[in-house]
């Protein structure tokens, strides 16, 4: 009988022995196929994913624009431009350096209105100079003006042309002279009238209707302001007057 339960006993462990190694063995199986699954399916998500990222960063397209070549100009074509030329003064009488030791310098020419006719081929462009127009640089660079219909323009003498004996910029004697040039023709420009306005006039401008120019006058004689008509070609009879709120002494070019 003891014999017989110690068998007993002894089938009964190994029974047990060969479940529980069974269940081992099943358990790693399970283990090993869930680690492999999830392997295989994480490889296969890895491209997509790599894709997508890929796609991700990559910077958005950018349109490229060919650069187109620089457009040729025709040199001979007219200037696209309104006016019809330029009107510049020129004066003989000193050098630059005569405002700072007032020497005169050297005469060289005259004072002269330069024109500069434009349109056509620009490269044969070409001044135009009519010279005995008196003018001075030592005043303002308003000294000239045209007319609205672009047929004149007037020209103020500030100081009148050097002598030969003249070498200090204080032995130039003050202009008086208001000088009206035809340029109904601007290739031959001519002086049509001249008008003694006053003591040194420095600027001239006109109205916008072309019937009345202005001219501002050194104060030397207490007339500080010319009012000159102008009418079909012709100056009129000037109209002095002064500025209430200004002094007399005032160089009116210098207050406005």
């Amino acid at each position: 009988m003891k014999r017989m339960s110690r068998s007993l006993v002894v089938k009964s462990l190994i029974a047990r022995s060969l479940v529980f190694a069974l269940l081992f063995v099943f358990t790693c199986l399970a283990l090993w196929i869930g680690v492999q699954v999830r392997g295989h399916a994480a490889i296969a998500s890895t491209p997509s994913s790599i894709t997508a990222s890929a796609q991700s960063a990559e910077p958005p397209a950018i349109a490229q624009s060919t650069p187109s070549a620089p457009a040729t100009r025709n040199q001979t074509a007219p200037l696209d431009f309104q006016g019809r030329m330029l009107v510049s003064i020129s004066d003989a009488d000193m050098v630059a350096s005569a405002y700072v030791d007032r020497q005169l310098g050297p005469r060289e020419g005259e004072d002269a209105l330069s024109i500069l006719p434009l349109g056509g081929d620009y490269r044969r462009m070409q001044a135009i100079e009519l010279a005995g127009v008196t003018n001075s640089v030592a005043g303002p660079p308003s000294a000239v003006t045209v007319s609205p219909d672009g047929r004149w323009t007037f020209v103020v003498e500030s100081f009148r042309p050097a002598t030969p004996s003249m070498q200090l910029f204080t032995d130039l004697e003050r202009g008086n002279r208001l000088t009206a040039i035809d340029l109904s023709n601007p290739r031959q420009p001519r002086i049509h009238q001249q008008l003694e306005v006053g003591t040194r006039p420095e600027t001239v401008e006109i109205s916008p209707q072309g019937d009345m120019l202005l001219v501002t006058l050194h104060p030397a004689d207490g007339r500080q302001l010319a009012f000159v008509p102008w009418n079909e070609g012709e100056f009129g009879t000037p109209i002095y007057t002064t500025l209430p709120d200004v002094a007399g002494d005032v160089r009116v070019s210098h207050a406005v």
